[in-house]
């Protein structure tokens, strides 16, 4: 997100004043993306003039939302995880921890929002997508990989104010999958 502020700053054409306050959004998946960006920002793009960020049923911690997902009505979530992880990470080979049903619903998946996959796989227990028991659910490697997804294990906290909210009619977050990752996040980033 901050190269792509960078790139909009720097195109002639667009004419953006150098001095223009930037707030950067996200809702969901967006909002995971915003909140490193906020974090990242005063290290690897201190010179942006970075006022204020919203995140908006922010998914503090994957690993955490995934779970929460598994087995229950949006279990199809689980997929769209491993979707965004085996995207973001391609050397950590996510299909690998998959068994051949798990590999075929990740590419079946590849272009899913939230909705299409939970609808496509409800009630979905990610144990069935496991190539070997606990290969997904108690994986310290790919544990480790979700981390580095996860908002909440990153480094960094913004200098500038966070609103944290969540949609009212958003119900694919239980307090448990969004709601306590949340609460832990940006207690955390208060502290610091």
């Amino acid at each position: 997100m901050l190269d792509g502020i960078r790139a909009a700053r720097a195109f002639a054409p667009a004419a953006v004043d150098p001095a223009a306050p930037i707030g950067m959004w996200g809702y969901s998946g967006g909002a995971q993306a915003t909140a490193i960006a906020a974090q990242a920002h005063s290290t690897y793009a201190p010179e942006l003039p970075l006022t204020g960020v919203a995140l908006g049923g922010i998914v503090a911690d994957l690993e955490a939302t995934m779970s929460g997902f598994s087995g229950g009505i949006a279990g199809g979530g689980t997929v769209v995880g491993l979707v965004g992880l085996n995207r973001s990470y391609p050397d950590a080979d996510v299909a690998r921890y998959l068994n051949e049903s798990g590999r075929a619903m990740l590419a079946a998946s590849r272009t899913d929002c939230l909705l299409d996959a939970a609808l496509a796989y409800p009630l979905l227990d990610a144990a069935a997508l496991e190539a070997w028991p606990g290969s997904i659910t108690n994986n310290p490697e790919l544990s480790e990989v979700v981390r580095r997804a996860s908002p909440l294990f990153r480094p960094g906290a913004p200098g500038v104010p966070v609103l944290v909210y969540h949609a009212v009619a958003d119900e694919t977050g239980s307090p448990h999958q969004l709601g306590s990752g949340s609460r832990r996040r940006t207690s955390t980033r208060c502290s610091r």
